[in-house]
């Protein structure tokens, strides 16, 4: 399958007041480094990318950090064309109303996320 290799800064938004407050992540595209005809040598791409990334990055604050003000990037991998930003829609949370079912050792609360055919940075 064809993938292309995108480099996209990362932040964290804030979801909402729930359960003490969370937040989700986000991605603003940057631009498109490479195109693979197969999915290993895309996973290779996205590695080396992200290992010289951490390299370059390591003394910026971690997107973690309650002080980070931007500038750190990571490298995705698409199958198709990269998406401007992601996720696709603003996560939103659900708790289900007090007495309505919900299936068991799954936590009745959770977040949506719709992704865009996104897959998980490899490091």
């Amino acid at each position: 399958m064809r993938s292309i290799v995108a480099f996209y800064e990362v932040d964290r938004e804030y979801g909402g007041p729930e359960e003490g407050g969370w937040h989700y992540d986000t991605g603003r595209f940057v631009r498109a480094i490479g195109f693979y005809l197969t999915d290993e040598a895309a996973i290779t791409a996205v590695r080396r990318a992200n290992r010289l990334l951490e390299r370059l990055q390591r003394h910026r604050r971690s997107v973690d950090s309650v002080l980070y003000d931007g500038g750190r990037y990571r490298a995705f991998s698409f199958t198709g064309v990269p998406p401007e930003r992601f996720p696709a829609k603003r996560p939103h949370y659900q708790c289900p109303q007090k007495g309505a079912p919900h299936q068991e050792r799954v936590h009745p609360c959770t977040v949506s996320i719709t992704s865009h055919r996104l897959r998980k940075p490899m490091t």
